[in-house]
């Protein structure tokens, strides 16, 4: 699984986003693999639907979403939650998400230290923003 799932890593860096998914789900349709494995194919699959700008933003973020629900609630999954809902502020102004996102960055934050630093960011960055469009 390893060779194939940095295949897929490459291709979405590259943004290409729809050939990484097939990778993927050709890898989770046919391979096993540890708990770990499929946390990290889980979090691959949610970056490259979120991230796809082909697909409409709310099924987009929503869809990825519910990948990261199967998957465990640890540091790097509330991370990514939290860059999924800061991404659906970023095209909605709803602050709803803003809030989303900051509370799973804080959850993030809880289980490592490092992320306090980005959350603080995050926060100063979007507040400054909602305020200078004023």
């Amino acid at each position: 699984m390893g060779y194939r799932l940095d295949i897929a890593r490459r291709l979405k860096d590259e943004f290409r986003f729809r050939e990484a998914l097939k990778i993927l789900n050709t890898i989770e349709k046919y391979q096993k693999y540890k708990n770990h494995d499929k946390t990290k194919l889980l979090h691959l699959k949610a970056q490259c639907i979120y991230q796809d700008r082909t697909i409409k933003s709310e099924i987009r973020f929503q869809s990825a979403l519910e990948i990261l629900q199967e998957n465990s609630n640890d540091s790097e999954t509330e991370r990514l939650k939290g860059a999924i809902y800061k991404r659906w502020y970023e095209y909605t102004a709803d602050v709803q998400y803003l809030l989303k996102a900051i509370a799973h960055y804080e959850e993030a934050a809880k289980r490592t230290e490092e992320d306090m630093g980005m959350l603080l960011s995050i926060v100063l960055i979007k507040v400054r923003q909602r305020y200078s469009r004023r």
